[in-house]
């Protein structure tokens, strides 16, 4: 519905069109209004499915890392735990993108209902109470997660730059039954210092 509206205002003739001007801003003002009841009923849902999928993400490829860095690697199952990873990926993209384009065409839409306010020559446009109220009012799409986060971009860069901190986190924490008798065999093999024993 952004897009036919964006188009309309748009079109060079729009003093004409008046009477499609306005009905396209009350059918975007209710279009905000259902994107904001679907957020709210709908916030909880996506905030598990997000959290869900970043932790799975996180953890296959934790195991992934590990299976590579193993002495058996069988192909067909690093295949497959990236098909499932992918899988996961482009679900979080996805919704991310699908928000993020709405918000940037709903304000896309108000700043060219803007500018038209503005180039309008004989103010007709501009004494019309429902646009200036539509313009007032700055009603923008934010699709969000239980309030914690907005799903757009930045969203998805800060997943990533976590999972990675996290996942070398885990990769250098991951394997302490090395770590801890490799730290024996050295505690075990130093030679105390010439003083200590001579005490003895």
């Amino acid at each position: 519905m952004f897009d036919s509206g964006i188009k309309l205002l748009r079109s060079p003739d729009f003093s004409k069109k008046l009477m499609h001007v306005n009905k396209t801003v009350e059918v975007v003002n209710r279009l905000v209004y259902t994107t904001d009841d679907i957020n709210s009923i709908y916030t909880f849902q996506i905030f598990m499915i997000l959290l869900l999928s970043y932790a799975f993400v996180l953890i296959r490829l934790f195991f992934l890392v590990n299976r590579i860095s193993s002495s058996d690697v069988n192909l067909l199952i690093i295949f497959s735990q990236l098909l499932i990873l992918l899988f996961v990926s482009s679900l979080i993209w996805r919704v991310n993108c699908s928000s993020a384009m709405t918000y940037s065409k709903s304000k896309e839409f108000n700043t060219l209902l803007y500018q038209m306010m503005i180039d309008d020559k004989n103010k007709e446009i501009r004494q019309n109470e429902k646009l200036r109220l539509h313009l007032s009012m700055r009603r923008e799409v934010v699709f969000n997660a239980c309030g914690f986060f907005n799903l757009d971009y930045t969203l998805v860069h800060s997943m990533i730059a976590s999972a990675t901190t996290y996942l070398v986190i885990l990769i250098q924490f991951g394997q302490p039954g090395q770590q801890s008798s490799r730290n024996l065999t050295n505690l075990t093999t130093t030679p105390l210092p010439s003083a200590i024993t001579s005490t003895m």
